[in-house]
């Protein structure tokens, strides 16, 4: 039986040698096919490779099969049905899906490792990550390194903490005074750009032929982007940023700058 199956495979394998290895009963089933028989006889070759001459898959020469996954890694799933472009695509992708498995398992063994040092050692998380963030302590080569330099890590971990209910009302606390503070900012600069006064100014037919709000939108939008942000997001609904065409939205940004105006 053992040396049937050997000799099968080498064959599939030198008819197209970029093919993707197949799992164990769907080659059982391509060698049913190539040799006219049914899928009943199937059982046979199931019975055969569980006696004590059964089939060993380490036995296969690596490079008759040449499988470019190192072996019959997920021998017992499913077979893959389609196309050979299909089937191939659908063999990567799922090998794909049980690496990244395998690594975040791997991960999260670390972690608990790293959590169970830092129980015996009597060092909560919160302490953890204040010696980390903390500018005292000066690791900011380690935040940046390991932390700030991953695009949307930041944004993630506060999304996380805002759908907390433990945390979601602290951070939302933090978030409003924050933003708070950006718009007492935005305020100070625009007062001092002094494009929203008429006091120094001469009012008459030239200032009114001259005035161009979409010219002061985007001034606007360069020293006050937070103000006109919130405008925005009070006066327009996110289906309106979905579903709205470009004028539309155009229109919309103009009222917010004329909203400012009117304050």
């Amino acid at each position: 039986m053992r040396s049937f199956l050997s000799s099968e495979l080498t064959e599939i394998s030198s008819e197209d040698d970029e093919a993707p290895l197949q799992p164990l009963p769907s080659l059982l089933h391509t060698i049913l096919r190539r040799r006219g028989q049914t899928v009943n006889d199937l059982e046979i070759l199931e019975s055969d490779c569980s006696s004590k001459d059964s089939f060993n898959v380490e036995s296969v020469d690596e490079d008759a099969v040449n499988a470019p996954s190192g072996g019959f890694e997920h021998s017992w799933t499913s077979p893959v049905v389609g196309s050979r472009d299909e089937r191939a695509a659908k063999i990567k992708a799922k090998e794909a899906r049980y690496r990244k498995q395998a690594k975040e398992t791997e991960l999260q063994g670390k972690v608990e490792e790293v959590l169970d040092l830092m129980k015996a050692r009597d060092v909560r998380l919160g302490q953890f990550l204040a010696s980390i963030f903390n500018p005292v302590y000066k690791r900011g080569k380690l935040r940046h390194n390991q932390f700030f330099q991953f695009e949307g890590e930041i944004s993630q971990i506060l999304n996380w903490w805002v759908a907390s209910q433990s945390a979601a009302d602290e951070v939302t606390v933090w978030a409003v005074n924050h933003v708070a503070d950006l718009l007492a900012r935005e305020a100070k600069v625009v007062t001092s750009s002094k494009i929203l006064q008429t006091r120094d100014r001469v009012v008459d037919h030239k200032m009114v032929e001259s005035f161009n709000l979409r010219s002061l939108q985007e001034e606007l939008q360069d020293i006050a982007p937070v103000g006109l942000r919130m405008l925005s997001a009070m006066s327009t609904s996110p289906r309106a940023h979905r579903e709205h065409t470009d004028r539309r939205k155009d229109r919309t940004e103009m009222a917010s700058t004329y909203s400012v105006i009117s304050v």
